[in-house]
């Protein structure tokens, strides 16, 4: 999420926030991220990495964008659980989010994952309601920051932009515009932001398991059963609150 600081008046520095909006959302598809190759041994062992393992190695397909933002495990809110996908293959991820439509910050909580929230902007942008969709996409923004924060494979942590692009791409270039006017309106209009922050604020770190995010690193091919996913001994409160103020530039 790209925000512009309600105290910085320089026009340069407006111009380099509302580009890089524009920038985002004017992307095309783009690959899940960097490859990941299989590679045989001579014993016929399979291992995954992230760089080529072998002069036999190819590489392996990844979930594509549309397959990501709207796939998703949910799990246990309070205990570890170990990988969804193991040795050489992913895991099927059966179940589907499915959002409540446009809604205000109000009526979301800290249940709702990424990929059901990136529908919510969906659904509010198709509705023209564009303050709306910038109130969804800060908090999406702030989960998938979160999330890749905790997860232990860093690599997943792509799983954030595959969600953005499965968001944007098809959308009329109209709406886009109007999607990026209405993020710089809010981030120059101090009391919007500002409730915007306390809603988010409220609404509290993530409860649920980062299944979507954990199926998108590497671990999702090296990991054994029983890996631990998740930072052991992570700060929820620090992090969600850090991020309020380095990702969403809130006041305290």
């Amino acid at each position: 999420m790209f925000w512009q600081r309600a105290d910085r008046s320089s026009r340069e520095t407006a111009a380099v926030r509302i580009g890089a909006v524009l920038s985002l959302l004017a992307v095309s598809p783009m690959c899940v991220g960097a490859p990941v190759y299989q590679c045989t041994a001579k014993d016929g062992t399979i291992t995954y990495s992230d760089s080529r393992c072998g002069p036999d190695a190819k590489a392996v397909a990844l979930k594509s964008p549309a397959q990501a933002a709207h796939s998703a495990q949910r799990g246990p809110t309070a205990k570890e659980k170990p990988p969804l996908v193991i040795a050489s293959h992913r895991a099927d991820v059966s179940h589907t989010e499915q959002s409540a439509g446009c809604l205000e910050l109000d009526q979301l909580d800290n249940s709702r994952t990424p990929p059901d929230l990136y529908l919510g902007v969906s659904a509010c942008l198709q509705q023209d309601k564009y303050r709306a969709a910038v109130a969804i996409f800060a908090l999406a923004g702030m989960e998938g920051h979160f999330d890749a924060a905790r997860v232990v494979d860093k690599t997943a942590g792509q799983a954030g932009q595959i969600l953005i692009n499965g968001t944007f791409d098809g959308l009329a270039a109209e709406k886009r515009e109007k999607f990026a006017k209405a993020i710089t309106e809010v981030a120059a209009d101090s009391q919007a932001l500002a409730q915007t922050c306390n809603r988010i604020r409220r609404i509290g770190f993530p409860v649920y398991y980062p299944g979507y995010m954990v199926v998108h690193g590497i671990h999702a091919f090296t990991a054994k059963p029983g890996d631990s996913t998740i930072e052991p001994n992570f700060d929820s409160a620090a992090a969600w609150n850090s991020l309020l103020t380095s990702y969403l530039n809130c006041r305290t």
